[in-house]
């Protein structure tokens, strides 16, 4: 089969898509050979050049597969539509979806409107998200899931790899220490987890040297569902105010900044446990979670969203899961809980190089390859349009754009947000 892989030649801003393209791009690489695959590039600003897509016809595409965040398809798809009729009817069309996806309805509206009647399938990275996409076209049968995979040759189980890190910060080789890879925002929870570490050194419930350590950067999102946006440094100054509160413990949350993908194995090799709390309505999966876990580095996570599939359903102690629910004001969990996991894991012990291996034999580029294979064995349907529920937002969303997912008066999450989300939670 000819292929067309369609993504940005420009990286993204946010790393982890970066490095998610590339991994799903080797994905089809190994499935139908390099041969068969013409490469196109489709900017993040919507914008393809029009020798590329004569390529479709020259090139005889059977199958256009778009691999990257964004944008959504719709530019392609709509300069696309002005070829010949009859032949780009002909192709196949397969989509991976990434968090972002209600964040740009109108754009999927246009896009629905094109696809319609073609032959369609939509690719998402866990079952939740697959569930959650499921609420807005009329098909359940074209959503499927396949994890983002992991490049395992980089991601694995090193013990070596341990004392290094540990000398680069000053950390003694028998301390405890918790992990966390991402950036620091308010749907992060990055305070809620600092505090409940703190609570637990402050209370003597974990050894007093006990390490926290934060991979990554602040940033300013908020919760624009809720039309909360964050000023320049005003998260940072949350995170201040809870430190300020335990100030003989403060030394034991160790901020890194950012880290260079070469060595972020070295850092989950170094670490006892990774830790998440993220409720972040985007966290359709966690590719540092996929990675850590590639690594053998026992998981303490939130049960929402994507996260949920980090727990292998034969080999649950490797990943503990904190239940969230949907309130009023933003998914919200139980901080004893998630005392009481840490206290457990960190006293659990378990064979970390065994635990690489199950992950490894999930989450690999050759196992996503297997997966889209059998995926792809099933008959592809003709795309019939978004569902009641998505019209419905849409409708919304061309009077309120952010603030679909919230009601005008209280500013609490409204009955859409409900009816989107509770798939995030079940």
């Amino acid at each position: 089969m000819k292929v067309a892989l369609v993504y940005s030649f420009t990286k993204s801003s946010w790393f982890s898509c970066r490095v998610i393209t590339k991994n799903i791009r080797e994905t089809y690489f190994q499935l139908y050979g390099k041969e068969n695959i013409t490469e196109i590039s489709y900017s993040h600003k919507g914008h393809v050049e029009d020798s590329d897509i004569n390529k479709i016809i020259d090139n005889k595409i059977e199958k256009i597969i778009f691999i990257d965040h964004k944008p959504t398809p719709y530019f392609f798809l709509r300069k696309l539509s002005k070829l010949d009729k009859e032949t780009i009817g002909k192709i196949e069309y397969c989509i991976h979806v990434f968090g972002d996806f209600p964040l740009y309805l109108l754009e999927w509206e246009r896009a629905f409107d094109i696809l319609k009647g073609k032959k369609t399938r939509f690719i998402c990275a866990s079952e939740r998200q697959m569930l959650f996409v499921q609420n807005f076209l009329k098909q359940n049968e074209i959503v499927k899931f396949n994890p983002f995979p992991v490049d395992i040759n980089r991601f694995q189980y090193n013990e070596e790899s341990n004392s290094e890190i540990r000398n680069k910060l000053d950390i003694n080789n028998s301390t405890n220490v918790l992990l966390y890879t991402g950036r620091f925002s308010y749907l992060k929870r990055t305070t809620d987890l600092i505090e409940i570490f703190l609570e637990l050194q402050s209370t003597s419930k974990i050894e007093n040297d006990s390490k926290l350590v934060l991979a990554g950067k602040f940033d300013e999102i908020g919760f624009p569902y809720r039309m909360q946006f964050h000023a320049l440094g005003e998260y940072f100054r949350s995170v201040e105010r809870v430190l300020a509160k335990y100030p003989e413990f403060r030394d034991n949350i160790i901020f890194t900044g950012e880290i260079d993908n070469e060595e972020l194995p070295k850092y989950y090799n170094m670490a006892d446990a990774f830790i998440s709390l993220s409720t972040y309505h985007d966290e359709d999966y966690g590719m540092s979670i996929a990675e850590a876990g590639c690594c053998g580095l026992p998981l303490i996570l939130t049960d929402w969203a994507g996260y949920y599939s980090f727990q292998l359903k034969e080999n649950k102690e490797y990943c503990d899961l904190i239940p969230v629910k949907l309130a009023a004001d933003k998914p919200k969990f139980c901080a004893d809980e998630v005392k009481t996991k840490i206290i457990e894991v960190l006293s659990r012990g378990i064979d970390r190089k065994l635990m690489a291996q199950k992950y490894q034999e999930e989450f690999s580029i050759a196992k996503s390859v297997e997966n889209i294979r059998r995926i792809e064995q099933q008959n592809i349907n003709a795309f019939e349009g978004g569902s009641s529920f998505f019209y419905r937002l849409v409708s919304k969303s061309k009077g309120t754009r952010n603030s679909i997912f919230v009601d005008a008066g209280s500013k609490e999450l409204n009955k859409e947000y409900y009816e989107a989300y509770n798939v995030y939670t079940r």
